[in-house]
């Protein structure tokens, strides 16, 4: 007796793992497309109006942002401080990326002024 199963050429469908012969069904390949909410907010113009949204927003999330410029790499850091007690609680660019970067800097200046 030929069947399915054992015939020679016979294309069989995946079984389910549940093994008691129900074929799986094949994964859906459509999809939909997921719905964007609109752009209510306005780009702000000038780096003062984004230093002023960012504030914005950090006050409702109870903390207080500070901007300053490190001399020596002569890079924006941004510190997010707890309202509360002042607690450093992120920075931007972290302390390591500043070490890195400093080490960087005045490895680059042994290099340049080894070679000229």
């Amino acid at each position: 007796m030929v069947n399915a199963l054992n015939a020679p050429n016979a294309v069989v469908a995946p079984t389910a793992p549940w093994g008691d012969g129900r074929v799986a069904a094949a994964p859906s390949t459509h999809t939909m497309p997921v719905p964007r909410p609109p752009l209510t907010a306005e780009i702000p113009a000038t780096p003062e109006d984004l230093a002023a949204a960012l504030q914005k927003h950090a006050e409702r999330a109870g903390a207080e942002l500070s901007f300053r410029v490190d001399e020596e790499l002569g890079r924006i850091v941004i510190t997010v401080l707890d309202r509360r007690d002042g607690t450093i609680l992120r920075q931007i660019p972290s302390e390591e990326a500043m070490r890195i970067a400093r080490y960087l800097a005045e490895q680059i200046s042994h290099v340049v002024d080894t070679v000229a």
